[in-house]
């Protein structure tokens, strides 16, 4: 899996920018970066064998540190982590598995459109990682600055 080159890998943020739900529900005010109307491409890039690593790892521990961005967003750096969800299709062969990206980890201070994590998760047990969240804040998984708002996952 992978080549000499940093391997590159796309989540195709439903995750983000409609399953992490919008500031319209229940008055609550989220940052923009949760407008359920617009789709995000979200990146990470490490080196294959820290892909490697992070999808093996059982003890959920082990972060690494990657080059994180939106689309048409300069990178920044970035600890990840595996999440201690079931992989997919299963931990035989980790293909799939959920992340937490803790934006300021390596850079203290450091925010991502207001956040300081991120959770994205593989759909495990009927999360809805990648999907629709219905306008619903519970299905969000995110800290943002100034107050934890963390829900499912």
């Amino acid at each position: 899996m992978g080549s000499p080159r940093a391997t590159t890998m796309a989540f195709v943020a439903i995750a983000i920018g409609v399953a992490l739900c919008g500031s319209s529900a229940q008055g609550q005010t989220w940052p923009d970066i949760f407008d359920p109307t617009q789709l995000l491409t979200l990146n990470l890039t490490m080196d294959p064998a820290d892909w490697d690593t992070i999808r093996s790892d059982l003890t959920f521990d082990i972060e690494v540190e990657v080059q994180f961005w939106a689309d048409r967003e300069v990178p920044i750096t970035v600890a990840v982590r595996r999440k201690s969800c079931d992989a997919l299709p299963n931990e035989d062969d980790p293909f799939k598995v959920s992340l937490k990206i803790d934006i300021n980890e390596i850079a203290s201070g450091q925010k991502w459109h207001g956040l300081i994590k991120l959770s994205l998760e593989n759909g495990d047990h009927g999360d809805r990682a990648g999907g629709v969240c219905d306008n619903r804040p519970e299905h969000a998984n995110a800290d943002q600055v100034g107050g934890k708002r963390e829900g499912k996952g």
